[in-house]
């Protein structure tokens, strides 16, 4: 049995309004399927359950109370994105939705949904009509597609439970702050003739997904790429959490703006000059740990940086710290060398207000080993030599960059005086600049007319199926990272168009 969810412009519609609805819903099944067993839950799409970000934290007191607080922040190109994905989906299926204006909606204005977790089509077009001749902000309704965890979430179990209706009798569900005898006052339920009217405090289950359907797939993805918390936010996070269980009332704060969620940095000279430098006064002991263990050295200090700094995204951070200048913390990440070996290696960060993550050191502990691969092993290409490993480069690099590029769900975008959005986004180009445009690698490339040149660099442009600026930048961010790890000096630049 289908679950229908019915949107209502909260901006055009009372509360007392929803009881009508409920009303229409109760008494079509009691003249059709009186047998019918259901759940109603109702409120608003909050798209804010996935794009909302912690973007500042503090601690303070509040009389002999200490308090500690945080500050969410909405990602408004993320939650174009949901708004978009959400018309999709809601048009996938039975739906009287004009669905090329759904998204634009979704975006201005506060929409309600009334959902019945089994209701026949027959029903819903029945009630839809009625609805839509009594409610000006009545948008229309759709099946939600529960193998589609965001519909799920957003149009059903994120919704709260109002009702029960079990074969005539119907069960409302009082909430936690209320007097149960309270709700003898409720009459929107009057002279339906249901069979008994009971008032209950337990809440319904939510509503049992159903295998994951070709829609969830496309939501998961985009839920995967862009809804997780960012490495600033984790930060943030381990520092919350510090500062709870601290409890000591000192007053504090810290804020992140777009600069700290940026991509973290590391500064050659941070490693090549001083963790892998075998004669660096500090440095030295490092080196060495590196060199037996991995077989990283300073000669081959790539395998560690690009490691670093890709394998902070998915870590615990440890030891978040506040000084003066800036928010330091650590992250233990696991690195393989050039020799197959794999260890934990332990990388001491900071954030300064402005800019993004910067790596500050990094060394192997005492019980390091790990079973886990780095996240970049699968990326490194050993044991080939001249041509042989250009010709795998390349293709290793392609593959990952073109699987990037998939994963990401652009920003899409709108044209003044069009509903239907744009989802690709914003078009353009990026490329892969080489600025050595006489190395071996460059010199292999432009024989088999794989990059063009420029000045005295070379460029590879993104080879992906889209137009869109942000699907071309995500395929040369991971083709460079790559091309790096493997020991190819190179940046990324773009365009639009």
């Amino acid at each position: 049995m289908p679950t229908i969810a019915f949107l209502f412009d909260n901006s055009d519609t009372e509360y007392g309004d929803f009881f009508e609805v409920y009303r229409a819903i109760i008494r079509d099944v009691l003249a059709n399927d009186r047998k019918a067993n259901f759940q109603l839950r109702g409120g608003g799409i909050l798209f804010t359950r996935f794009s909302s970000r912690t973007t500042a934290v503090g601690s303070s007191k509040m009389g002999k109370y200490p308090t500690t607080s945080h500050t969410e922040t909405d990602d408004k190109d993320l939650r174009a994105a949901l708004a978009v994905r959400f018309a999709e989906s809601a048009a996938s299926k039975y739906h009287s939705i004009d669905a090329n204006r759904l998204a634009m909606i979704l975006m201005s204005v506060a929409v309600e949904s009334i959902t019945v977790s089994e209701l026949p089509i027959r029903s819903a077009r029945r009630v839809n009509k009625v609805i839509a001749e009594i409610f000006a902000g009545y948008l229309g309704c759709f099946e939600v597609d529960r193998g589609d965890r965001l519909m799920l979430t957003l149009a059903a179990n994120g919704l709260i439970p109002f009702c029960t209706y079990d074969t005539g009798t119907l069960n409302w569900v009082v909430p936690f702050d209320h007097d149960p005898e309270d709700e003898a006052e409720v009459s929107w339920f009057d002279g339906l003739g249901l069979d008994e009217i009971k008032f209950i405090t337990d809440t319904p289950e939510y509503l049992a997904s159903e295998p994951q359907s070709e829609g969830g797939r496309i939501s998961n993805k985009l839920l995967t790429s862009r809804a997780r918390p960012k490495h600033a936010e984790e930060v943030l996070l381990a520092l919350r959490a510090k500062l709870e269980a601290a409890k000591d009332g000192k007053e504090f704060s810290v804020k992140f703006g777009q600069e700290e969620f940026s991509n973290p940095r590391v500064d050659v000279r941070k490693i090549r000059d001083y963790c892998l430098n075998n004669q660096h006064p500090k440095g030295k002991h490092k080196a060495v740990l590196f060199a037996q263990q991995l077989g990283i050295t300073a000669a081959n200090w790539y395998y560690l940086a690009e490691q670093l700094a890709a394998g902070i995204e998915d870590k615990l951070v440890n030891r978040p710290e506040q000084t003066v200048w800036a928010l330091q913390y650590e992250v233990k990440i696991p690195v393989t060398g050039p020799n197959g070996v794999t260890r934990l290696v332990t990388s001491g960060w900071k954030i300064e207000e402005g800019q993004s993550p910067f790596l500050t050191s990094a060394y192997i502990e005492d019980g390091a080993r790990t079973d886990t691969p780095g996240i970049l092993a699968p990326l490194l290409v050993l044991g080939l030599d001249g041509a042989a490993f250009f010709e795998r480069l390349f293709e290793t690099a392609h593959t990952y960059a073109l699987r990037k590029s998939e994963e990401w769900t652009p920003t899409p975008m709108w044209i003044v005086g069009f509903d239907e959005p744009i989802p690709e986004g914003k078009i353009g180009s990026a490329w892969v600049v080489l600025q050595n445009g006489n190395s071996a690698f460059s010199r292999w490339l432009r024989a088999n007319s794989l990059c063009s040149a420029f000045s005295k660099s070379r460029r590879v442009p993104a080879r992906t199926k889209s137009q869109s600026v942000e699907k071309e930048r995500r395929y040369c961010e991971a083709f460079g990272q790559v091309l790096r790890l493997n020991g190819i000096e190179c940046k990324v630049e773009w365009r639009l168009d």
